[in-house]
Order: C-alpha cells, then sequence, then structure tokens
C-alpha cells in the first residue's frame, strides 16, 4: 500500500505600503518585493519609512499614537507639523501558495 502525502504551505506578502502625512512623508505608495533596498539622498525620507511601518507592525498591540517611538510625539509626526493634516497608514497584502510535498 502507498501513501501520497500532499501539503500546501500559504503565506502572506505585504506588497505595497501607503503613508500620508508622516514625518518626511507625503504621500507615498511604495511597492514591495521580497528582498527591498531603500536609496536615497539624506533626508529623503527613507528613515521615515521605516519608522512608519514599525509603528503600523506595533499598533496591532497598542494604540497607534502610542505606537511611534521616539521624541517624535504628536504635530512632530505630521508633515510639516500641520494641525489640518490626517495621517494614514496602510499596506496591501497578497496571498501566495508554496510548495508541495
Amino acid at each position: 500500500m502507498a501513501f501520497v502525502v500532499l501539503a500546501v504551505y500559504s503565506c502572506s506578502m505585504i506588497t505595497a505600503f501607503h503613508a500620508k502625512n508622516v514625518k518626511a512623508l507625503r504621500d507615498i505608495s511604495l511597492q514591495l518585493t521580497p528582498i527591498h533596498v531603500l536609496i536615497g539622498p539624506n533626508d529623503s525620507g527613507k528613515t521615515s519609512i521605516l519608522h512608519a511601518i514599525a509603528a503600523l507592525s506595533r499598533s496591532v498591540d497598542m494604540r497607534i499614537e502610542e505606537s511611534f517611538t521616539g521624541t517624535w510625539d504628536g504635530r512632530e509626526l505630521v508633515w510639516h507639523a500641520s494641525e489640518a493634516r490626517e495621517v494614514m497608514l496602510g499596506v496591501d497584502v497578497s496571498g501566495t501558495t508554496l510548495g508541495q510535498l
């Protein structure tokens, strides 16, 4: 008697990151790949992207206001410290199926 084992692994990947009015980011949509490198001149928003992604990740466990770490607080988090600006963080997620045994 022979047995055939078939296993399907499913995973999700963040395919895009969106931020609006966060630190140095006015309104961006960044398409992501499995390996992604951020390259740009000083003060172009690379660190702001990383802080925003980390804050979005931490917001699963705490309020978004508490998820930004460091000295950034309140209006300092908003692009150009504007009171009227709405802060938005978001991701696009796609599911893929990987492998068979």
